[in-house]
């Protein structure tokens, strides 16, 4: 099992501090980190370790090399471990007696590298939607077409699971709520994508989709009329709807994505004020007071351009303000910016995971920011504590819309 190292991280004033006047060992003659270190303990250094016999009684950077067997009085040496795949190496000091951060660290110069090391190496299923247009001549066709993806991590293996131009999807016990955009349908798969039931919609531009597992409830939002569709969990029949107002300019939200929460909507959507197409992207996300429907939305999240997805995070809403390429909370501060029209987003243990479309909207995009755009689609890995992220191509797909992750 993988050891934490999170306490084994000192920047080099601590080590210093904490050799207090001891030999230093760097453990692991690596040609990447050795001569890095000695710089930063000059006069210190008294030996290199190393497992590999070829390099035992050599000399190098003017060191020493032994194994860890031959270093005398271990509890009067600090260990400055200088390999980037030092699990061993930890665990090896720590059955020896040594105490992380007061006997040994990992070379502060390398954990950069490490943390992309983990992320690129971190193991998860992703299933993701694409509502790419199964036609190459219309103006959303892609190569591959759109349809229900599953992202092998870390192979980068991609594979379609189900065919059709699917925008917001949940699982829910053991099966998938999807909505087909071009077709009209919302559909019930099972576990294994075999649709077992289609609902045909009565209007295009179905696009969020949210349940309430407690009501046996699915909620749908068109963003084409700005109402949302309340039909039951088990048969799919239509019981309600309502519009999705703030005042009297009508049908010009544009609300896209859903999350429910706690007896709550939340809905983003491109303009509060009701500006869509009057070119106002007042955007952000509202809560909905399901028991109360003739109660306005009320805004949580604001200043928002385009966003989508919104989501509640180890109980914290966030958002994907997805023309800037922002992750946000309700902090002024953003989780992170990444460089393209970003849609789609779940966290797995640690990482969160953040899709990208080719972003459609490049112009407006190149004119407010100086920073190059990533039209590419797929999937970034990121980790926050590091603020380093991996991205996963998804060649042939223009658009990403919905993701989570799936047990392996």
């Amino acid at each position: 099992m993988p050891i934490n190292v999170e306490g084994f991280w000192l920047t080099w004033d601590s080590i210093r501090n904490a050799i207090n006047g001891r030999k230093v060992y760097l453990y692991g003659r690596s040609e990447d980190w050795v001569h890095k270190a000695i710089p930063r303990l000059p006069n210190q250094v008294f030996g290199i370790i190393d497992r590999e016999t070829e390099y035992h009684g050599k000399i190098y950077k003017g060191l020493k090399v032994i194994p860890f067997e031959e270093v005398e009085s271990k509890e009067d040496c600090y260990f400055v471990i200088t390999a980037g795949d030092f699990d061993g190496i930890v665990e090896n000091l720590m059955n020896n007696g040594m105490v992380p951060g007061v006997d040994f660290s990992c070379s502060p110069d390398f954990r950069d590298y490490q943390a992309l090391s983990k992320i690129k190496s971190h193991e998860a299923r992703i299933l993701f939607s694409s509502s790419d247009y199964n036609d190459v001549t219309r103006a959303r066709g892609s190569k591959v077409g759109g349809g229900l993806f599953i992202l092998d991590m870390p192979s980068g293996n991609v594979e379609r699971v189900a065919v059709g131009s699917f925008r917001q999807f949940e699982i829910c016990g053991d099966y998938i709520y999807a909505v087909e955009y071009v077709e009209k349908y919302l559909v019930k798969f099972d576990l294994n994508f075999n649709i077992i039931t289609k609902k045909s919609l009565d209007k295009p531009n179905f696009c969020g989709l949210a349940i309430n597992k407690e009501d046996k409830k699915i909620y749908l939002a068109n963003a084409g009329t700005d109402e949302i569709y309340e039909y039951n969990l088990d048969n799919l029949d239509f019981l309600n709807k309502r519009r999705f107002s703030t005042n009297e300019l009508g049908a010009e939200h544009h609300v896209n994505d859903l999350c429910y929460f706690d007896g709550f909507l939340y809905c983003s959507y491109f303009s509060y004020c009701g500006g869509f197409k009057r070119g106002v992207f007042d955007g952000g996300v509202a809560a909905i007071n399901l028991g109360k429907p003739d109660q306005m939305p009320v805004e949580l999240i604001g200043g928002l351009w385009k966003p989508h997805t919104p989501s509640f995070v180890d109980g914290k809403l966030v958002v994907l303000d997805s023309m800037r390429g922002r992750l946000v909370s309700g902090s002024p501060k953003p989780i992170t910016r990444l460089s393209g029209f970003v849609r789609g987003m779940c966290k797995h243990e640690r990482y969160w995971i953040i899709g990208q479309s080719e972003d459609m909207y490049v112009t407006d995009r190149m004119s407010s920011t100086e920073d190059a755009v990533v039209l590419n689609s797929g999937i970034y890995i990121y980790d926050d504590e590091s603020a380093s992220a991996y991205f996963y191509v998804t060649p042939g797909t223009m658009n990403i819309h919905c993701i989570t992750h799936l047990n392996r």
